[in-house]
């Protein structure tokens, strides 16, 4: 049997539904297991919180990592950040192992980082141009893949996005829209998600028709102080606070029309992939985005949704009264979502997967011959 070991900074099962499918399916020939590699940190937090769960955890998670620097032949499946101090040992770990290389970071021409690289600079370019060389590179998004491939040589390159689980995430057996049209807004609830615009189109006179407004998250107490006012005066305003069970939160998507997600790119941060896009297409809601990279890596205007400008609460207003104005457009796009989405479930992630491990028993087999 062949394992394939997840080694992430912090665990992160969700971003791997895909994988876990396919070992589920082929778990006579697979073993899958997590590893996390941010160990000190997390033991310092046990130790910190009396947590000794996390301390016995994390002191297992050395012990796996020890053990793969003197076995051979094992898949790992490495979630790092771009020049992560980590490379140094992922390119221990490589020599002996066949290493897959997984990230959603779009940006691969040293322009952006997602993390500082603080001390050691060239000494870890040089091990991050090693560890390029001699891996397999998975990406969320094509426009991510493209770039990395374009500035990196690696050993092949696939797209595999995350996924959701098609049995909560579904949409209604039939969308029926009156004269009201419900939107909702879903994710932490912070000036760079663009809530100010959205507040601003709620109040403006050249809203046109009927809407209701559903912001669900936590985050910036400001922020939500100024939801909770709007709410108390307007009655088509509602604010919920985060909701975890993911039953409840798709129940929601189902029970509303749009989605809204104005978030805008600032210098530390842009929206990439977002679960919460995928998850409340699939549900059948049409999106509203920005023009972010992630979103619009999957939303095609004015088929599956409308794509706006950043900060611009004219170009909310507009994308409403065109949905509002137009419900052939609104049907169309619903449909259209609903197909979309499905490209992003665990069962088209796990077919996914199988080209990639497929590529390396395959190589595997030619090394042995």
């Amino acid at each position: 049997m062949k394992r394939i070991i997840i080694l992430h900074e912090y665990g992160a099962p969700e971003h791997f539904r895909g994988l876990q499918q396919f070992a589920n399916e082929n778990k006579t020939k697979f073993e899958l297991s997590y590893t996390e590699f941010r160990i000190m940190k997390n033991i310092i937090k046990g130790i910190i919180k009396h947590d000794g769960h996390k301390v016995i955890k994390n002191i297992r998670n050395i012990g796996s990592i020890i053990s793969l620097l003197f076995k051979k032949n094992e898949i790992v499946v490495l979630g790092m950040a771009p020049y992560d101090g980590f490379v140094v040992i992922a390119n221990m770990i490589q020599r002996n192992h066949y290493v897959i290389y997984y990230s959603s970071w779009p940006y691969w021409d040293h322009s952006q980082y997602p993390k500082k690289v603080w001390f050691l600079k060239k000494f870890v370019d040089m091990k991050w141009q090693e560890f390029t060389r001699g891996v397999r590179f998975v990406g969320v998004i094509k426009q991510g893949v493209n770039n990395f491939v374009y500035e990196n040589s690696c050993k092949g390159s696939w797209v595999i996005p995350h996924s959701f689980d098609t049995s909560i995430y579904f949409p209604s057996r039939k969308k029926i829209i009156d004269e009201l049209l419900k939107v909702i807004f879903v994710g932490r609830l912070v000036p760079e998600k663009g809530i100010k615009f959205i507040i601003d189109a709620i109040c403006s006179p050249d809203l046109q028709g009927n809407f209701e407004f559903t912001f669900i998250g936590d985050g910036d107490e400001d922020i939500i102080r100024q939801i909770k006012v709007l709410e108390s005066s307007k009655s088509n305003v509602k604010y919920r606070k985060r909701i975890n069970d993911q039953k409840i939160i798709a129940s929601e998507y189902r029970d509303n029309d749009i989605i809204l997600l104005p978030s805008y790119k600032t210098e530390k941060w842009e929206e990439l992939f977002g679960m919460v896009l995928i998850e409340a297409m699939a549900c059948g809601v049409v999106p509203i985005v920005t023009d972010c990279i992630g979103p619009k890596n999957i939303v095609t205007d004015g088929r599956d949704g409308l794509m706006i400008e950043q900060k611009s609460t004219r170009a909310i207003i507009e994308a409403l009264n065109i949905l509002m104005k137009n419900k052939k457009l609104y049907f169309e796009m619903n449909e259209n979502a609903i197909r979309t989405a499905k490209e992003y479930s665990v069962d088209s992630c796990a077919e996914k997967w199988l080209s990639v491990i497929d590529d390396i028993i395959s190589s595997e087999e030619h090394r042995n011959v």
